[in-house]
């Protein structure tokens, strides 16, 4: 009785799909495909997109130019008014400093006319020799 099962040479000699051993350089190149008569319909999507891409671009490039303009006018006019402020600010703070140093030299002109007044008193007195 012949064994059922199979021997490892018997793996090897089953036979396999055959490939034609034709060389592909000696083939002829294959016919062109025949051209589609009737093409497939674009889809809404690109309809849309394709009818309406360049006035949405103009429009939303439109708005971003509008947004730049007026933000640039806002901050020139935040910064003029920042450099007003910033003005009146140093044009007070210099009449105080100017009124604050009139008053130290009235001040100052009190007390040297009192000193004054005792040094000539002690001068009358002593002579005009230190001892």
């Amino acid at each position: 009785m012949p064994s059922l099962r199979p021997t490892t040479t018997a793996l090897l000699r089953t036979p396999t799909a055959r490939l034609p051993l034709r060389r592909s350089y000696t083939q002829p190149p294959p016919p062109n495909p025949p051209p589609n008569p009737t093409p497939n319909e674009p889809s809404r999507t690109s309809a849309f997109y394709r009818t309406f891409a360049s006035p949405l671009l103009k429009t939303f490039l439109g708005a971003l130019f509008t947004y730049q303009v007026l933000y640039w006018g806002w901050l020139k006019l935040e910064v003029i008014e920042e450099k007003v402020q910033k003005q009146g600010e140093i044009m007070g703070l210099k009449e105080e400093l100017k009124n604050a140093v009139v008053e130290r030299r009235e001040r100052a002109r009190e007390v040297a006319e009192k000193g004054v007044g005792k040094v000539t008193e002690e001068g009358k007195r002593r002579g005009w020799w230190p001892w």
